[in-house]
């Protein structure tokens, strides 16, 4: 049988927020995504980011932010009118042990919690790879 392959390290998050500033702010969202992956030791290539102009029943909009990393990337979707996100870190082994990969990735998800002041959460870690 052949060795398992590896590829990357892989966190979802589903989380609340007591307040919306933070995911429905654009600028402030920005602000903390940038950093969480420089407090990670993540290396952002670029990004992409989308402010919805309005949410349900005349509430903000959500944002819709997207960061290629050298690792891989960070990913966060939010609907301010239910305090709720959506989040995904994925960090690649690339030649280095995945056990690098792991702990950029949970500096990461340990960052998120703590800059967006996320009050319940529910997450799901992957190894990915065959």
């Amino acid at each position: 049988m052949a060795k398992r392959f590896v590829a990357g390290y892989h966190i979802l998050i589903d989380f609340l927020v007591e307040n919306i500033d933070c995911i429905a702010n654009k600028s402030l969202a920005e602000k903390k995504l940038e950093e969480i992956i420089e407090g990670s030791g993540l290396s952002k290539l670029g990004k992409f980011v989308y402010k919805f102009e309005q949410g349900k029943a005349g509430e903000p909009g959500g944002i819709t932010c997207c960061y290629p990393l050298k690792e891989s990337h960070l990913t966060l979707h939010t609907w301010p009118e239910e305090k709720y996100g959506a989040a995904d870190i994925f960090t690649c082994a690339n030649e280095k042990p995945i056990d690098e990969a792991i702990q950029k990735a949970e500096k990461a998800l340990e960052l998120f919690i703590k800059k967006f002041g996320v009050v319940k959460y529910k997450i799901k870690r992957y190894k990915r790879g065959i």
